[in-house]
């Protein structure tokens, strides 16, 4: 079964960046104040839901794993996102 990945949703609105828009999203973050710079950096790396960054706690980030742990999404449990993956 083949998969097709389509830019828009039914009702015509974007859901993803192009590969073009995603850098200069990246380009902007880095010149961005910390806060703004590293929240970019989360949705940028991880592709997780900006309504999931926001819900992000201290206790949540695992530095030495590089990874970031999310329950709250997906209705089954959650999922694992990080740098390595």
């Amino acid at each position: 079964m083949s998969v097709e990945t389509t830019l828009f949703d039914p009702d015509g609105r974007r859901l993803y960046l192009t590969p073009e828009e995603r850098t200069a999203f990246r380009a902007a973050a880095l010149e961005a104040p910390r806060q703004v710079r590293t929240f970019c950096t989360v949705l940028h790396d991880t592709g997780c839901r900006i309504s999931e960054a926001l819900a992000l706690t201290p206790r949540r980030i695992d530095l030495n794993g590089q990874a970031i742990h999310d329950r709250l999404s997906q209705g089954h449990g959650g999922h694992e996102c990080g740098q390595d993956q």
